[in-house]
Order: structure tokens, then C-alpha cells, then sequence
């Protein structure tokens, strides 16, 4: 059985996130896509210190957002998310911010594996190969992927 990242993160909508629009700022939704995607790479076996001792991550190469509805100040918020596609070049992964019940937003981000120390594409090891594949979500299409 697939799991899910359930509750990656959690919080409050800060009053400094908000723009002129009287909503959260994009730049603070990415902020938190980001946080939550270093959380989900620890949970497959990349921390800081893997990345540092094997000299590889995951770096983003693609990502799209998408806003389902605002999120105001003080609002309380949750970050679940999950992979879409898995492979030993790249991955795919989706986080879904919810606030009250309700999705507010979507973001997909494609990240491909980088060697930190050569500055180049390579693999992933078998054990994180393999421990990503536990949180594939079944049933969502991977937005990234061309259909034939």
C-alpha cells in the first residue's frame, strides 16, 4: 500500500505574508512548497547530511502552481503531499495546502538528481530509488509527463 506525506507542515498565515491584495504573497506559498519538498526528501533518505557525505540532491526543474483559493492572515494551514512519478533521473512531487477543509493551492515540482560536487545530472541510489516509491499517490497524472 502507498502512503501519502501527510501533514509535512503546519502554521498560521503571518501577517507579514500578506500583499497588497489582501491575501498571502506567492512568494510565501513558494516558501512553504519548498520547505515541504526538503521534508519529503528527508523522508526518502536525502537530509542535509546524506547530500553532503553522497554529494547528491534533488534539484527543481520545473514547477507549477496552482491557486485554488486565497489564504488570509491568521488563517491556519496544513501541507500534505505525495509523489506522482519516480525514477532513478528524476522525480515528481505534489503538495497540496489546505486550510479549514479546503484546498487552496496545488504545486507540482519536477526534480531531477544532481551530483553537488561534479555539477551534473546522475542517479539515485537503489535504497532512495526505492523508499520514494512507497509514497507514489495512485490515480494522479503527473502534469509534467507528454502524452503519447
Amino acid at each position: 500500500m502507498h502512503k501519502r506525506f501527510k501533514n509535512l507542515l503546519s502554521g498560521l498565515v503571518k501577517p507579514e505574508w500578506i500583499d497588497r491584495n489582501g491575501h498571502m504573497n506567492v512568494v510565501c506559498y513558494m516558501r512553504i512548497f519548498d520547505k515541504g519538498t526538503n521534508q519529503m526528501l528527508k523522508l526518502i533518505g536525502l537530509s542535509d547530511k546524506s547530500v553532503n557525505k553522497d554529494r547528491y540532491t534533488i534539484v527543481a526543474s520545473r514547477i507549477n502552481i496552482i491557486h485554488r483559493k486565497e489564504l488570509l492572515c491568521d488563517e491556519p494551514w496544513q501541507l500534505d503531499g505525495g509523489l506522482l512519478t519516480v525514477n532513478s533521473r528524476y522525480l515528481t512531487l505534489v503538495h497540496r495546502l489546505s486550510s479549514k477543509n479546503t484546498v487552496r493551492a496545488y504545486c507540482y515540482i519536477r526534480g531531477v538528481v544532481f551530483c553537488t560536487s561534479h555539477r551534473v545530472s546522475r542517479v539515485l541510489d537503489n535504497y532512495v530509488l526505492d523508499k520514494a516509491k512507497q509514497f507514489v499517490v495512485a490515480g494522479l497524472k503527473d502534469p509534467f509527463e507528454i502524452s503519447r
